[in-house]
C-alpha cells in the first residue's frame, strides 16, 4: 500500500528570554569544528525478535566552529538487524546551510518486523481476547502472536522551513512517501530455537 502526505503548516517557535543569540555569544574555548563522527554499536534482546545488533553513526559538521554549537549539516545513518530476521536502514539528513535561510530536513528509511503488535482498526470496539495469546490458557489459546503481523515499510520524507515576517513565526512545508508491506507472522521462524 502505498500512501503519499503532503502537509503545509505554519507555527510560532518559543521566544528567548535572552537578549543574545548565537551571533552575538562568544565562541566557547572547546568549541568543535569540522566533521565530528560519533558511532555507536546497537544492542538489545527480545524474546520475539532475538538478538538486535547493529551499528549507528551520527556524524555532524560544524564547519569553521563558528555557528558552534550549531551544526552546518547533520547525517545520521543507522543499520540493524535481529537473529529473527528483523531490520532497520535508516539515512537522516539535517541542515540550516544547504540553502540560504532555509532549514531541509530528509528521512529515507527502510524498517522490516516481524511481529508488530496490532489489535484492531477500532480503537475500544476491536475484540480483544487476552486469552487467545496466552499459551496458559489452554482452553481458548490460539497463537502468542494472534494479534501480530509482520510489516515492510519504506519512508521517504523531507521538509523545508524558514522564517515569516519575523524571528518567532516560521513556515513549514514537506511531503513524506510511505510503502507498507504487510503480511502473517511466520511463526515458525519466530519459534526456531524456542522451547516447546
Amino acid at each position: 500500500m502505498l500512501i503519499i502526505v503532503f502537509q503545509v503548516s505554519a507555527g510560532i517557535t518559543m521566544a528567548s528570554s535572552r537578549a543574545d543569540t548565537l551571533d552575538t555569544i562568544s565562541r566557547p574555548k572547546n568549541y568543535k569544528k569540522g566533521w565530528k563522527p560519533f558511532p555507536f554499536p546497537i544492542l538489545g534482546y527480545n524474546t520475539d525478535i532475538g538478538f538486535q545488533y547493529g551499528l549507528a553513526l551520527d556524524l555532524p559538521y560544524y564547519g569553521d566552529g563558528s555557528t558552534f554549537p550549531k551544526y552546518f549539516h547533520s547525517f545520521y545513518l543507522e543499520a540493524s538487524f535481529t537473529t529473527k530476521g528483523g531490520s532497520i536502514f535508516q539515512f537522516f539528513y539535517d541542515s540550516e546551510k544547504l540553502i540560504k535561510n532555509m532549514r531541509i530536513t530528509a528521512d529515507v528509511s527502510y524498517l522490516t518486523e516481524k511481529a508488530l503488535d496490532f489489535y484492531g482498526f477500532n480503537g475500544y470496539q476491536s475484540v480483544y481476547n487476552p486469552s487467545w495469546e496466552d499459551d496458559k490458557d489452554t482452553a481458548d489459546y490460539i497463537s502468542r502472536v494472534f494479534y501480530r503481523h509482520e510489516r515492510k515499510l519504506f519512508k521517504f520524507a523531507f521538509s523545508f522551513q524558514g522564517k515569516f515576517l519575523t524571528d518567532h513565526l516560521r513556515w513549514f512545508a514537506g511531503a513524506t512517501i510511505l510503502n507498507t508491506d504487510v503480511g502473517s507472522v511466520d511463526i515458525e521462524k519466530l519459534n526456531k530455537g524456542q522451547k516447546e
